[in-house]
């Protein structure tokens, strides 16, 4: 569009909804970003836990339920126990997930988030065996 043109209303209501409508889709692309690396990560941390915590012995299928409570009683309400399960199986079905530049940008935060503290903070992206060897340092050191 020519700056020096005249614009008519028509005109400026169109540009605002497509902004509009660009922006909520990229929006909407984030968003399913984000949750599908929640559900990767969640599904890597049980299957962790079950292979390497120090109870994974006692608690056999109550893990599930034990995790749903617990999340549930912090405030997290979203996740259920057959959420879990499916974030387990996503986990399983694709182990080596590729880290495209999207989720290793999400990954430089979840050093400081999800390990609070355990992990160095030098703002390098944490490889998968990184993220590995820090989250089995967190559930010895816990």
């Amino acid at each position: 569009m020519n700056t020096t043109e005249v614009i008519n209303i028509d005109k400026l209501v169109y540009s605002i909804q497509q902004t509009n409508q660009y922006f909520i889709n990229q929006a909407q692309k984030q968003v399913n970003i984000a949750l599908t690396l929640r559900n990767w990560l969640i599904g890597f941390y049980i299957l962790e836990y079950e292979q390497n915590g120090e109870d994974r012995a006692v608690y056999g299928q109550r893990l599930y339920k034990e995790i749903a409570v617990k999340l549930k009683k912090s405030g997290v309400t979203s996740i259920r126990e057959r959420h879990l399960y499916l974030c387990k199986d996503f986990y399983k079905t694709y182990p080596h997930m590729s880290l495209t530049t999207s989720v290793k940008s999400y990954l430089v935060d979840l050093q400081s988030v999800a390990f609070c503290g355990h992990c160095p903070q030098n703002q390098k992206v944490p490889n998968f065996k990184e993220l590995r060897r820090a989250f089995r340092q967190l559930l010895i050191s816990c």
